[in-house]
């Protein structure tokens, strides 16, 4: 791989990381507790939008290791800084308690799925550590299932 080759591929992943940071900061900045159904609605809504976006990353990065048959750092470095994203939307979004019972079963489905997600780009941050084609096929798959199921929560929620 050549320097100019590296350096192209490296600047996009960096800007994204720093994107899905700042998306994660919004959406944990809900300060104190969330009174209105309205309210809690609309922080599940960025948080599974925040997740999706992670987990879609994370499937471009599977994508582009498995047709390229190569792992190379900036890879790795992107899958671990996704995971770190979808690591804090999980804990922002686990603080926000319900405002009623009516909206506990979208919690319940919403930390199930911040759990799949984060699991999911830590199996893929294994694989690609390892060199394991297999395995990054694997973890593409279950991040595309978990993509489809933070979509719907995504647009039910909004």
């Amino acid at each position: 791989m050549t320097g100019a080759r590296s350096r192209g591929r490296a600047a996009p992943g960096a800007r994204l990381a720093a994107v899905l940071l700042l998306i994660a900061a919004v959406a944990g900045c809900m300060p104190g507790p969330i009174l209105t159904e309205e309210g809690y609605l609309e922080s599940a809504n960025l948080s599974a939008g925040s997740l999706l976006s992670s987990v879609r990353t994370g499937v471009l990065v599977a994508q582009t290791i498995e047709g390229e048959r190569s792992l190379d750092p900036y890879a790795e470095v992107t899958v671990s800084d996704v995971e770190n994203v979808a690591l804090s939307v999980r804990e922002s979004f686990a603080t926000r308690q319900p405002p009623s019972r009516d909206l506990d079963p979208l919690r319940a489905r919403l930390m199930a799925l911040a759990d799949r997600a984060t699991e999911g780009l830590a199996d893929l941050r294994i694989a690609v550590r390892r060199d394991d084609i297999a395995g990054v096929r694997a973890a593409e798959r279950d991040l595309g299932a978990t993509a489809g199921s933070l979509e719907k929560i995504e647009e039910s929620t909004r």
